[in-house]
């Protein structure tokens, strides 16, 4: 899981930061620039689109395609020699469980449903054109699976065979995230987020709660 996360994340990167050196470039050679950004706009609303990494203990699942939505600004606070700001964002992420065993026959199908709620500090920096920053702060995140699982009058079912679960958790989460602002409205990057969190129970089965997130991201500034 983690590997596929790190080989995704240093593709993205290394697509955003050959852009940034095209643009730096440009600017080298003297050539216009009819897009670039004249300022650094410290509020932004943010569009994410990815995939959330789930625990091996999901088993018919352990990817979901994820959207979310940010509200952030990165000189709210000032301390210990810079700027500190906050960041505000919401994501839901979902997939349909439709699993199957050849050797006992057994089917599971239903639904898994992942609502997350998000508040931290952030703090961002500059590398020449392209813009990083880091948050840390605290997740609620509502997790529903509900399957149902159909198996022939010989075939055992095991609470590993089923997962229903209904459960939410409090959990930390640090993130990181990169764009490249190409006006003075838009920009756009990719970013990551680490969850660390108690596991989900449900009646009979527990799902880990730690899970990573990563995906492209649509900056608007303001």
């Amino acid at each position: 899981m983690f590997a596929r996360l790190a080989q995704s994340a240093f593709l993205s990167l290394l697509t955003v930061l050959t852009l940034a050196s095209c643009r730096s470039a440009g600017l080298q050679e003297g050539e216009p620039e009819p897009l670039a950004a004249t300022s650094r706009p410290s509020q932004r609303l943010t569009v994410g689109v990815g995939r959330i990494f789930l625990g091996d203990d999901f088993a018919a699942s352990d990817e979901l395609s994820t959207l979310g939505l940010e509200v952030s600004s990165d000189a709210a606070f000032h301390g210990f020699g810079r700027d500190f700001g906050w960041e505000l964002g919401v994501a839901i992420s979902g997939d349909e469980i439709d699993a199957s065993n050849a050797a006992t026959g057994l089917q599971i199908q239903g639904d898994i449903d992942l609502a997350e709620i998000y508040a931290g500090l952030r703090s961002a920096f500059q590398l020449g054109p392209v813009d990083l920053h880091a948050g840390a702060g605290v997740s609620y995140v509502d997790l529903d699976v509900d399957s149902v699982a159909s198996i022939p009058l010989t075939a055992r079912l095991t609470p590993d065979d089923a997962l229903i679960i209904q459960d939410s958790t409090v959990g930390l989460y640090l993130q990181l995230g990169a764009y490249l602002p190409f006006t003075d409205w838009l920009g756009v990057g990719i970013a990551g987020r680490i969850r660390d969190a108690s596991n989900f129970r449900g009646r009979f089965e527990s799902a880990d709660g730690s899970t990573s997130t990563l995906g492209l991201t649509l900056h608007l500034f303001r």
